[in-house]
């Protein structure tokens, strides 16, 4: 009889070869798991730590690098410290490096990195030292440079502007202010990019200065002026001496950080194209030796699943249970994350995807702290920038409650920044402004479009824009208000239009004939005495060409070539050419008329501009000229017929002849002045003036356009005009001295 399987029984029977085969692929799964756990041990142990080493080195080398560029722009001393830290860290991770490097390769690397270290160990610390030292000097330099613009400035508001030397003085004054000004550009410019044509600036402001200088010495001055003078040349050198000093250190540091740069790049080429592609691939190689054991490991798996479905089913419910756990975990930690509760850590226990996709979250929520702290520091810089300017500046909200403000601000409404803050805007103004700047705010906010307009109260004049600030959703969320003091150069700006006015009134009055040309020869103005002279309206000559208008043609009707005229040689070669009375001008009418006519180039910054001419219509000079070529008998007849008063002097200055014009001039007959020296009827103090005058005559042949004051009968002064020329004989030979004398 056989015996009967127990349940129990068969249930053993069944399962005691299956524990056989489980324990015998058990015993196997350990070993290669042993083996695995060994080849990751090595990864983990040597391969990352290494690969980590190196990616923290090229975080390092980056600090390094912007922390001393971010201390370059505004001298934080955290960034200071910062660096400094890096630098360390970079240092012992080099160590660290060369602790665990195994391979020859490896060990080559890490002499490599250690070499590349100490090319740029230190150079952190003097480059903050050359940056202080930078910023020091500047500060200083703008210091300086503010003194003395004051300096300059209140002489020149404290100028009489009535007395006879008060343009040249404010003119120089402002000359000399412009040139601080051209000193403070080119350093400012210079600390962007250095450059010799920024030094060679400050050199030309300071030859412009003592140009200036020298004209404002030339006038009339008081002790008080003197000092002044002496000050501001002082002022000056100090100044030019800080922008030397500035531009020095400027490229020092340039010198300094290239340098360093060039270190900082070559360490992180050498990481990112040697000794990460290097540690990448022997992590790889070492990876793939894990994966090869994994995938052996995979297949007995593969067997013993598939002779135990119970098994099968206790491994599946095992790792369901371990999915859906941290699962809940990251749902719940997502939930305090969108609450606001950015300082959550998710649970990273869990392996694989899950665990990395924890750490994902956390290194998140890591750059979002970090990102939030310099959206603070960035915002902290702004306001720094604000308080570095000479404007006012405020926020406020759409109420008129200031949110913030800068010191400048504060200042102009004598509170502190403490007590601006929360404090209404329109509280602050006189009581006749609320409504008005009210109004314009509202205008702001409706239209969401600034606002610019002046405001002159209690002698200063203030330049005010008003921006609308946008929020999340493009509204207008917040108000921003700047206000320049702009007095100093509405100030100048009306000097300048005085000089300029006077400038006019002058060439109006004057008797001779002014015009000035740019370089293609077009005229630019005319004075009303050169239009009249030529036959034309003033308006009639502007933008045309002079040349071809009114001196185009000889004396004897042949064409005068432009490129031989004087007048434009004048702006070609730069020289001023004179005295040239053998030429004519044409009128609108067709006749012409002989001229004295000189041309002056004009000059800006060494650049000829074009050229300023002066003439005069010498018809009546010419005329006593031609009658000297005449006979006796004929000068005689135009010498007593002539409207001017003329009178004949010898070699030594003595009147030997004298037409009967004395008389109607001068109170005297003619033959009263025969034998009398000319300088005699002449004021003393213009002795010199005639003399120089005569001596002129007897060396170049003429001396034209000298005024004099000459003494009447009466003791009496009249204001005169001279023209003197050389009488010759038919051999040339000196004969007498012809002196034309008008009231003109």
């Amino acid at each position: 009889m056989t015996a009967r399987w127990s349940v129990k029984r068969v249930l053993w029977t069944c399962f005691l070869p299956l524990v056989a085969v489980l324990i015998a692929l058990a015993a196997i799964s350990i070993w290669q798991i042993q083996h695995t756990s060994d080849l990751v041990a090595h990864v983990s142990n040597v391969r990352q730590p290494l690969e980590t080493t190196v990616l923290n080195m090229s975080t390092a080398a980056s600090v390094l690098e912007n922390g001393l560029s971010s201390y370059n722009v505004n001298s934080d001393v955290s960034q200071a410290d910062r660096v400094r830290e890096a630098e360390d860290e970079f240092g012992q991770l080099t160590t660290q490096f060369n602790g665990l490097a195994e391979t020859a390769q490896d060990k080559q690397v890490g002499q490599n990195l250690t070499s590349l270290y100490n090319s740029f160990k230190g150079a952190p610390d003097v480059i903050v030292g050359v940056v202080d030292q930078q910023r020091v000097a500047l500060n200083l330099f703008r210091k300086d440079v503010t003194s003395l613009d004051t300096l300059i400035d209140g002489t020149v508001r404290a100028t009489d502007v009535s007395s006879p030397d008060a343009g040249t003085k404010i003119a120089a004054a402002v000359d000399m202010r412009a040139d601080v000004d051209r000193v403070s550009s080119a350093v400012e410019s210079y600390l962007n990019g250095p450059s010799a044509s920024l030094r060679q600036g400050v050199l030309d402001a300071q030859s412009s200065f003592q140009l200036s200088l020298t004209a404002y010495q030339g006038t009339e001055m008081s002790t008080y002026e003197e000092q002044w003078l002496s000050l501001v040349d002082e002022g000056f050198n100090t100044v030019t001496a800080d922008a030397s000093n500035v531009m020095d250190l400027t490229d020092s540091l340039a010198g300094t950080l290239s340098g360093f740069e060039e270190s900082i790049g070559n360490t992180v080429t050498y990481l990112e194209d040697n000794a990460s592609p290097l540690l990448v691939a022997s992590t790889a190689s070492a990876m793939s030796d894990v994966q090869t054991t994994a995938a052996s490991s995979t297949r007995l798996l593969i067997i013993l699943v598939s002779l135990s479905v119970i098994a099968a089913i206790i491994c599946i419910v095992a790792l369901s249970r371990m999915i859906v756990r941290p699962i809940r975990n990251l749902l719940k930690g997502a939930e305090a994350v969108d609450s606001g509760k950015l300082d959550y850590r998710f649970d990273v226990d869990a392996r694989g995807e899950l665990g990395e996709l924890a750490l994902g979250l956390n290194r998140m929520l890591d750059g979002i702290q970090r990102s939030k702290a310099v959206l603070g520091e960035s915002e902290e810089t702004a306001w720094q920038i604000l308080d570095s300017t000479t404007d006012s500046v405020i926020l406020t909200d759409l109420r008129g409650s200031i949110l913030a403000c800068n010191e400048i601000a504060a200042e102009r409404y004598h509170k502190s920044l403490e007590q601006m803050i929360d404090t209404n805007f329109y509280e602050l103004l006189p009581e006749d402004l609320r409504a008005s700047r009210k109004a314009q705010i509202a205008d702001v906010i409706r239209t969401g479009k600034s606002v610019h307009f002046e405001d002159e109260r209690d002698g200063m004049v203030l330049d005010h824009r008003i921006y609308p600030v946008p929020g999340p959703r493009g509204e207008v969320s917040r108000i921003a208000i700047f206000a320049r003091d702009v007095t100093t150069h509405k100030w100048v700006e009306e000097v300048t239009e005085q000089l300029r006015r006077r400038n006019e009134l002058i060439l109006e009055a004057a008797g001779e004939g002014i015009y000035g040309l740019d370089t293609e020869g077009k005229t630019t103005f005319v004075n009303p005495a050169a239009a009249r002279m030529l036959g034309y309206r003033p308006e009639d000559l502007i933008g045309q060409l002079h040349h071809e208008l009114v001196h185009h043609s000889r004396v004897d009707g042949r064409v005068y070539p432009q490129s031989q005229c004087p007048i434009y040689a004048a702006f070609k070669d730069g020289t001023v050419h004179t005295s040239v009375d053998n030429e004519v001008f044409w009128r609108r009418d067709g006749t012409s008329f002989p001229v004295e006519y000189t041309s002056t180039p004009i000059i800006d910054k060494g650049s000829i501009e074009g050229a300023v001419v002066t003439f005069r219509d010498i018809t009546e000079r010419k005329r006593i000229e031609e009658a000297l070529r005449m006979s006796e008998e004929g000068y005689r007849s135009v010498f007593e017929s002539a409207a001017n008063l003329i009178v004949s002097v010898d070699r030594g200055g003595t009147i030997i002849d004298c037409n009967t014009r004395s008389e109607e001039m001068l109170g005297y007959k003619a033959n009263e002045v025969v034998g009398r020296s000319l300088l005699a009827l002449i004021h003393p103090d213009d002795h010199e003036k005639a003399q120089v005058s005569l001596n002129s005559v007897l060396s170049k042949g003429f001396d034209y356009n000298k005024r004099y004051r000459m003494i009447r009968k009466d003791g009496s002064y009249i204001d005169l005009r001279m023209n003197a020329a050389a009488a010759r004989d038919a051999a040339g030979k000196y004969v007498r001295t012809i002196c034309m004398i008008d009231k003109g």
